[in-house]
């Protein structure tokens, strides 16, 4: 058995960059309009005028919803060698990582709507 410090895995690094890419894919794409998820899209909206505590962490904020998957997916897999320290950054590099994947998205975004308005040339 490995011996568990403070610190976490890089599988456990892994797992948290995919839980952010997953979470910013199901927050800011899928739930969009003409999109699998756009009904829930739709719902969240709804219920973010009544209940914004409630909608933010079920998939308004990409944040919130990504702070949630990783919080209890971090909880599940080691219920049995539970570290708090541990489960704190695993749960927090999550929530960084989905900001970057963020800002990532924003700039190739933009970058392919300057390309889209670019003037073509044909060789």
């Amino acid at each position: 058995m490995i011996e568990r410090t403070g610190f976490v895995t890089g599988a456990e690094l892994l797992l948290a960059t995919e839980i952010a890419i997953a979470g910013f894919i199901f927050t800011r794409i899928l739930t969009q309009p003409g999109h699998i998820f756009d009904w829930y899209g739709r719902w969240i909206i709804k219920l973010r005028s009544k209940i914004p505590k409630l909608a933010d962490p079920i998939g308004y904020c990409p944040l919130c919803f990504t702070g949630q998957i990783a919080f209890w997916t971090f909880l599940y897999n080691n219920w049995g060698d539970y570290h708090v320290l541990r489960h704190v950054l695993f749960t927090s590099f999550a929530i960084f990582m989905v900001a970057v994947v963020g800002k990532i998205y924003g700039i190739l975004k933009k970058q392919n709507a300057r390309m889209r308005e670019a003037p073509r040339k044909d060789y």
